[in-house]
């Protein structure tokens, strides 16, 4: 959209600058990104050393991983497996524990994996004042194999699947507390399932599970457990002899991701607003399910060319994640970026980069801090980040970042309005000819 600035010229190329940044690329253009390359725990040697894993707390501040070192030497003699901690620039390694895919709470007080190979099971690190990381393992029934899907926010839940031995049956499943400490129990099957049911992730208070159940086929139907009941989502209207998996659910439960198709590449992501089904976007690009902030408002996906990144403002057109951190002039110093999770509020990406380094190939966590910049609300009015809020009925859409000079869409004008002044009712503006 072509605009008139009425403070020079001067002016003018700037904001044009960054408005045609943001709609020619769909970037966020009104951000502050920073990207730090985190290294690898101490004592491993990044040649021979690879993160199999990571995720990171709520608020960005604590990144867990497992990370494994490769026997160079025998093939007989076993690999080593860790879970590391990196926190204040610096990692804790737990004990050696075998093959892990640790997840963190949200407040960072415990640690969940699922661990070993073959038979797995679940343990849980609690973190307490003057004893460190505690571990305790998770009640597991018999020899069965045990899946981590997530955790809530406080730690209280976890949810997963069970594989029943040789019998092919697979089961949503929860760790909950019981009288004398954590209790299993099976989550079970909604009235169409049949043998398969998951359980992908949990609200923060553990009120609501959200999963899929296989009714034969392969033909997937969207379920969720409220209060440990299970029921069945209504299908995306149109789509319903389409599979259909909840893969995420928001804090309060309210919201819950979808995706129709195929699980691992989706021809539509959807989402459920209070058990109501709406398409977000369809899926042209082969692109896969990563991982989604706890407000459901910024997501990680992953194609055949690597880490792709998307938000509800950028109206969930996916950028490569490469391609984003250039677009701010961050020098990624020849590393590749693979994503592997978000925090919870959307402010971080964690993940692995990686890089040829001659006769040796680099690895390194890292972490990207993707922050909101300039005002964030026009009087009581919330502006989006490319600078437009909707101030209907009053003046409708108005681009305010040059406050307090905005730009009227519907007049086609630029209006002088302090956003200070203005309040619900609007405010007095001055129209210059």
């Amino acid at each position: 959209m072509k605009r008139r600035n009425c403070c020079g010229d001067w002016v003018c190329v700037v904001i044009l600058f960054i408005l045609s940044a943001y709609f020619a690329n769909g970037l966020l253009a009104e951000k502050m990104v920073t990207l730090e390359f985190l290294g690898t725990p101490p004592g491993y040697y990044e040649s021979s050393a690879a993160i199999i894993t990571t995720d990171v707390s709520s608020d960005g501040s604590i990144i867990v991983g497992g990370l494994y070192e490769y026997n160079m030497i025998s093939d007989d003699a076993d690999d080593e497996y860790s879970i590391f901690i990196w926190e204040n620039g610096v990692y804790t390694l737990l004990p050696e524990i075998g093959r892990c895919t640790p997840i963190i709470t949200d407040d960072c007080a415990h640690i969940v994996a699922e661990l070993g190979s073959g038979f797995r099971f679940g343990s849980k690190w609690s973190f307490t004042t003057g004893e460190g990381w505690v571990r305790s393992e998770l009640p597991h029934w018999g020899e069965n194999r045990f899946l981590i899907e997530a955790v809530s926010g406080d730690g209280s839940i976890t949810v997963g699947s069970a594989y029943y031995g040789d019998t092919y049956i697979k089961e949503a499943c929860c760790w909950k507390p019981g009288r004398t400490g954590t209790v299993l129990m099976g989550l079970g099957f909604s009235d169409l399932g049949e043998r398969e049911s998951n359980a992908y992730d949990v609200s923060s208070n553990g009120s609501v599970i959200v999963g899929a159940d296989n009714t034969g086929g392969n033909q997937y139907i969207p379920v969720q457990w409220i209060n440990y009941k299970v029921s069945i989502l209504p299908k995306l209207p149109g789509y319903e002899t389409e599979a259909h998996f909840a893969r995420a659910v928001s804090d309060d439960g309210s919201l819950i991701l979808g995706l129709v198709g195929d699980d691992n590449r989706p021809s539509k992501f959807m989402m459920w607003k209070n058990g109501h089904p709406e398409i977000l976007f369809e899926n042209t690009g082969q692109l896969r399910f990563l991982d989604i902030s706890r407000d459901m408002k910024s997501m990680l996906l992953v194609s055949d060319t690597g880490s792709q990144y998307t938000t509800e403002m950028m109206d969930w057109q996916p950028i490569a994640l490469n391609q984003f951190v250039d677009s701010y002039g961050i020098n990624r110093q020849g590393f590749n970026l693979s994503a592997t999770a978000i925090s919870g509020d959307g402010s971080t990406v964690v993940g692995l980069a990686s890089r040829d380094a001659g006769a040796n190939y680099e690895t390194s966590t890292f972490r990207l801090q993707i922050l909101e910049s300039g005002r964030a609300n026009f009087g009581p009015f919330e502006v989006r980040v490319d600078g437009y809020c909707d101030t209907t009925p009053w003046l409708s859409w108005l681009w305010v970042e040059n406050d307090p000079w905005v730009w009227s869409v519907d007049m086609n004008h630029w209006l002088y309005c302090p956003g200070e002044n203005v309040t619900e009712n609007g405010a007095w503006v001055y129209i210059p000819k």
